[in-house]
């Protein structure tokens, strides 16, 4: 699976509030954490950040956390805790498909953008699940990959 460099657009984001539960361990792991979040109210959009490079971190070293958007009025559900998504300027690619294929999508996405005059920022890569997988067919499934530059 390649990512076409023409797929990727670049977004202005505001801040993201996200009730987050920590994963340590390999990043297709996470789906295991996500099990244990239970919003408070059905539907909430759901996040993955990821704080490591996996290329350079040994798999039971990574750190990452399963999220769902948290308005303000709202307290994290039990075993997550609040961080913000800063905003600003991410590229962004859409994957259509199983999870699965998520890790192939990742190294294409950043090898275009290592090539590209779009220098990278501290700060998270993250995913943002534009469809519910419990009710969404795997092969028509959509997820954003959101990765910070300058």
């Amino acid at each position: 699976m390649s990512v076409d460099s023409s797929a990727i657009t670049i977004e202005e984001i505001a801040d993201v509030r996200l009730a987050a539960m920590p994963h340590i361990g390999p990043y297709p792991q996470i789906g295991n954490t996500f099990c244990k979040l239970r919003p408070a109210t059905p539907g909430m959009t759901m996040y993955a950040l990821y704080y490591d490079d996996p290329d350079s971190t040994p798999p039971d070293q990574l750190r990452s956390e399963a999220c769902y958007e948290l308005p303000e009025r709202d307290e994290p559900c039990e075993g997550a805790h609040v961080v913000t998504i800063n905003g600003g300027k991410y590229a962004v690619y859409r994957h259509t498909g199983h999870y699965m294929h998520l890790n192939a999508a990742w190294g294409n996405f950043m090898q275009i953008l290592a090539n590209s005059e779009n220098g990278s920022r501290p700060g998270p890569c993250f995913e943002k699940y534009v469809d519910d997988c419990t009710v969404t067919p795997v092969e028509t499934l959509r997820t954003d990959l959101y990765a910070p530059i300058q």
